[in-house]
C-alpha cells in the first residue's frame, strides 16, 4: 500500500535450481508481532554461519532450497516503530484514513468463513474488501505459487501455539496426520521459558 518492499532471501546450495524442493519460512504478517523477524532472521544466521560444520545444516542446503521472508508487512511494521506500538494490521486505506487489513485473514481460501475473521473495518481481524485484495497477501500467493514449496512456517508471537490447517472445523483436511506429525517433532523441540519441551498446545486454530 505504501510501495515498501517485501524482501526475501534464497539460502541454499542450488539457488533457483528447480529440481530441488523449497521451505519457506515466513513472519510478522502481524505488525506488531516484531519478535517474529528476530526468529526468521536466526534461522538464516544458523544456517549460513554453520553450513559445513553442522551435519544437519549442510544437509538441509545440500537438499533444499529454504526461503526466509522477515517482513511480510512492512507497512504495517513501519507504523509500529513511528509509535502505533499495538497495530496489528497494514496500511490499507479508506478515504486517506488509515484503517488496516488483517493479512492472516485476507488469503482466499476459505476467506469470510466459519467466523475466523470480521467484516467490520476496526475490528483487529478484518479481512479486506475481498479475499486476497492486499500487495501483502498477493506477494506472498505469488511467490508460492511460482516456488511451489513443500512446507511454510509462519511464525507468530501470540502465545505458545503450533497450529496446522484448517482453521474452520466443517473443512476436512486430508493430509492431518502429516501435520500433526511435523507439529509434534517441532513442540518436542521447542523449549519453553523453564527450559521444558513439549508445553507448547498442538492443534487446529
Amino acid at each position: 500500500r505504501k510501495n515498501r518492499s517485501i524482501n526475501a532471501m534464497e539460502i541454499s546450495t542450488h539457488i533457483g535450481d528447480s529440481n530441488y524442493p523449497v521451505v519457506v519460512f515466513n513472519a510478522m504478517h502481524h505488525a506488531r508481532e516484531v519478535m517474529t523477524t528476530e526468529v526468521v532472521m536466526h534461522i538464516a544466521n544458523v544456517l549460513t554461519e554453520q553450513y559445513g560444520s553442522n551435519t544437519e545444516v549442510t544437509n538441509w542446503l545440500d537438499h533444499f532450497r529454504i526461503i526466509v521472508v522477515p517482513q511480510v508487512n512492512p507497512d504495517g511494521n513501519a507504523m509500529v516503530h513511528n509509535g502505533q506500538n499495538m497495530w496489528r494490521k497494514n496500511a490499507y486505506e479508506v478515504s486517506g484514513v488509515v484503517r488496516g487489513v488483517d493479512l492472516n485473514r485476507n488469503y482466499p481460501a476459505y476467506w469470510n468463513y466459519c467466523n475466523g475473521s470480521s467484516s467490520s473495518l476496526s475490528s483487529e481481524t478484518y479481512r479486506g474488501p475481498s479475499a486476497g485484495s492486499e500487495p501483502e497477501a498477493k506477494a506472498m500467493m505469488n511467490l508460492v505459487a511460482s516456488l511451489k514449496p513443500v512446507a511454510d512456517i509462519s511464525y507468530h508471537s501470540y502465545s505458545e501455539l503450533i497450529i496446522y490447517p484448517y482453521g474452520c472445523s466443517k473443512v476436512v483436511n486430508p493430509s492431518t496426520d502429516l501435520f500433526r506429525s511435523v507439529g509434534q517433532s517441532m513442540r518436542e523441540k521447542i523449549l519453553d521459558d523453564n527450559n521444558r519441551p513439549n508445553t507448547y498446545e498442538l492443534g487446529t486454530a
